[in-house]
């Protein structure tokens, strides 16, 4: 309940006990300012236990001054008798149906009609049932008062619950929200890092080619270097291009084979080494996801070797002869590490992605006491056949 909601309650429950006041002041020619007296004292304690205050229900104070506001009801329908005095009850079963539970209003609504209809009796004089018969059917205002009080604090109860469930929606949402922009933005550094680092990489080597070749006077062949060294630039800038207009969408290669094979040539004319290659064949159906992945698997390898390995030789084999999976292995001849092997950030993020797919992937020493590092990416597909499901 909102502040003004709570003022026009409380407004309502003081006009009602002043107007209760004044009517028994006027219908009750025994003792009149008793009565009177008592329903303004019963509102000044209603005045300064809810407004002044403000004690929570639940505190033995709260319910021991509730349970003198009854005595004063109770007695102020000894003496004047009727029906306004119950305007009294009424105030005490409204609060407490919606603002106490249920186990704890309906019975003081019964306790609140049974102490009405007693006390009547007690101001006619004990005439019997037949000559206070006219209170039964007030029972009826009593339910109709508590059950009121109570939808309204099931309503209140129900609106504050779809405030707070909105408030974790809204929560969670931006949760979410904050949580996709960090996942674009990793991938967004995952991308440039795998595409352009690799063709930044191959145009240094071209550029270092194209340097020995002209302190031996090979102008021709150190031209053609530098032209080399100028297309990997410009290929840096249309992936950086395509990554920051695609961002979170990734798009798959027409023919996965020849874009492998592409950068397996490309490297090998450019860098001055050594690159032996076979794919299985057929391949079998990727997602988009998963030819991406592989092509950005072969891409880090290619230029860790080149960059941190000092390679010379590399071989790179796509081999479907594990059932239910695709296998993508990228050896070299460049340093051997065998102790405290740990990813970098491109390969962390690589790994990262295969988990994502269900594959796995793994950097190791060549077995056999072999110099050199092997990359293999394990990724889970279906049978190469077209018949398969």
């Amino acid at each position: 309940m909102n502040r003004r909601q709570r003022i026009f309650m409380y407004t309502i429950q003081f006009i009602a006990i002043i107007a209760a006041g004044l009517f028994v002041y006027m219908e009750s020619p025994d003792e009149r300012w008793l009565a009177a007296a008592l329903c303004w004292l019963f509102g000044m304690i209603q005045v300064i236990r809810l407004v002044l205050l403000a004690v929570p229900l639940a505190r033995f104070s709260s319910v021991a001054v509730i349970g003198l506001q009854f005595l004063t009801a109770c007695v102020v329908q000894v003496i004047a008798g009727g029906f306004v005095p119950q305007t009294l009850f009424f105030v005490l079963i409204a609060e407490l149906g919606y603002r106490a539970p249920r186990r704890f209003s309906f019975p003081f609504m019964l306790l609140s009609y049974a102490a009405f209809v007693g006390a009547t009796a007690y101001h006619e004089g004990f005439p019997g049932l037949a000559g206070i018969s006219f209170v039964l059917p007030r029972f009826i205002e009593y339910i109709l008062f508590w059950g009121f009080s109570y939808l309204a604090q099931r309503s209140t109860q129900q609106r504050n619950e779809l405030q707070r469930a909105y408030d974790r929606l809204r929560l969670y949402h931006r949760e979410i929200e904050d949580k996709s922009i960090m996942q674009e933005r990793l991938k967004l550094s995952r991308d440039i890092h795998d595409s352009a680092g690799h063709y930044l990489t191959t145009s240094m080597m071209a550029l270092e080619t194209a340097k020995r070749l002209l302190e031996k006077g090979e102008v021709e062949k150190a031209r053609t270097q530098l032209q080399t060294s100028k297309h990997q630039v410009q290929e840096t800038m249309k992936e950086i291009r395509k990554t920051a207009h695609s961002m979170a969408h990734t798009d798959g290669f027409i023919d996965l084979a020849a874009a492998l094979e592409g950068l397996l040539v490309s490297t090998r004319d450019t860098s001055d080494v050594r690159i032996e290659w076979h794919f299985d064949k057929p391949l079998p159906v990727l997602r988009a996801e998963q030819e991406m992945l592989l092509y950005r698997m072969l891409q880090e390898g290619l230029t860790n070797g080149l960059r941190h390995g000092g390679c010379t030789y590399f071989s790179y084999t796509l081999s479907t002869q594990v059932p239910g999976q695709l296998v993508a292995r990228l050896e070299d001849n460049g340093r051997t590490v065998t102790k405290n092997i740990s990813f970098g950030f491109g390969l962390r993020g690589l790994s990262a992605r295969a988990e994502e797919l269900g594959g796995l992937l793994r950097f190791e020493a060549l077995p056999g006491g072999k110099n050199g590092m092997a990359l293999e990416l394990r990724l889970p597909v279906r049978d190469p056949s077209p018949y398969a499901p």
